[in-house]
């Protein structure tokens, strides 16, 4: 199996070197395509000013713009909107990528692995 993506679902308030040099250390998987891109799903995009969202959405898109650029990381990034619970979250975080990038993206298990540190979150 090679995996197309790299998805990291998260709010995404910083980026940390350890972060980049896991994700240069998976580009370099046997099981990763070489033209593999990592999608950042940044969630609660739509909120800013809050205790758990401080930085906007807006910024923290350009944050990861920025790090993937000097960091040479072939990355696309995803605005993905928030407004209640959702009880299959991951689905919505998956279709709004699909949406967001008019078709162009479409993450199943066979083309995705995902990297994420929050095992609820990754096991969804």
């Amino acid at each position: 199996m090679s995996f197309k993506y790299l998805l990291l679902p998260g709010r995404h308030h910083a980026i940390t070197k350890f972060q980049v040099a896991h994700l240069k250390e998976l580009l370099q998987r046997e099981d990763v395509d070489r033209s593999t891109q990592i999608v950042w799903a940044v969630t609660s995009a739509n909120h800013s000013g809050t205790q758990r969202n401080p930085i906007s959405g807006t910024r923290r898109l350009g944050m990861i713009e920025a790090v993937s650029a000097v960091e040479k990381l072939p990355s696309q990034s995803y605005r993905i909107t928030n407004m209640t619970q959702k009880q299959n979250f991951a689905h919505y975080v998956l279709e709004e990528v699909r949406f967001e990038s008019k078709g162009r993206v479409s993450l199943t298990p066979e083309t995705t692995l995902v990297v994420c540190s929050t095992a609820e979150v990754a096991s969804q």
